[in-house]
């Protein structure tokens, strides 16, 4: 997913201005400070404004799995492995195959559910949809479940399934997920 950042607490400044300086502008995210899983974001855009703040557009990349964390000028760092999916078998890519068929459907009815009533502002799944982009095929099935997540539980909040994001990113099987 694609999304806007405001970043203006003084050691997230830090941090950011170390990732600018770095050969590949990337750092990771948790979803609470707790969490054991989080995405690896690359900073596409950054824009100055106001008071020396910061607008970032970001986008995920990959997952990590958090070994140990650690506090370098008052923000969190860890020591993490880039988690993936195991690879399917045969049969377990049939049944990716065949959910992808079905999560297609009921995300197609998902959605006009939300566009007719439960958005938290006017085109907010539209938007959610260009950060998003298009729905991966079934020859995809681990891109296919973090659509669905994504558009499950997006961000901007819809108030529905907070859990889905976390149950993402700690899932190493695509069918599962």
């Amino acid at each position: 997913q694609r999304m806007t950042l405001h970043v203006y607490e003084p050691h997230y400044l830090r941090m950011i201005s170390r990732v600018l300086q770095s050969a590949e502008p990337t750092f990771g995210m948790l979803g609470h400070p707790r969490a054991q899983h989080g995405t690896v974001v690359r900073i596409v855009e950054t824009q100055r404004i106001q008071g020396g703040r910061l607008l970032l557009k970001i986008e995920g990349v990959q997952r990590f799995k958090v070994l140990r964390t650690y506090e370098v000028d008052g923000y969190s760092t860890a020591t993490v492995v880039i988690a993936a999916d195991r690879e399917p078998t045969e049969e377990e890519a049939q049944d990716a195959s065949v959910l992808a068929g079905e999560v297609s459907a009921a995300s197609a009815v998902w959605l006009e559910l939300v566009q007719n009533g439960w958005e938290r502002s006017a085109g907010q799944i539209d938007r959610l949809l260009v950060d998003i982009g298009p729905m991966p095929d079934s020859t995809a099935p681990e891109e296919l479940g973090f659509w669905v997540a994504a558009l499950i539980n997006p961000l901007p909040v819809l108030g529905v399934a907070p859990e889905i994001r976390t149950a993402a990113l700690e899932e190493t099987d695509s069918v599962a997920r």
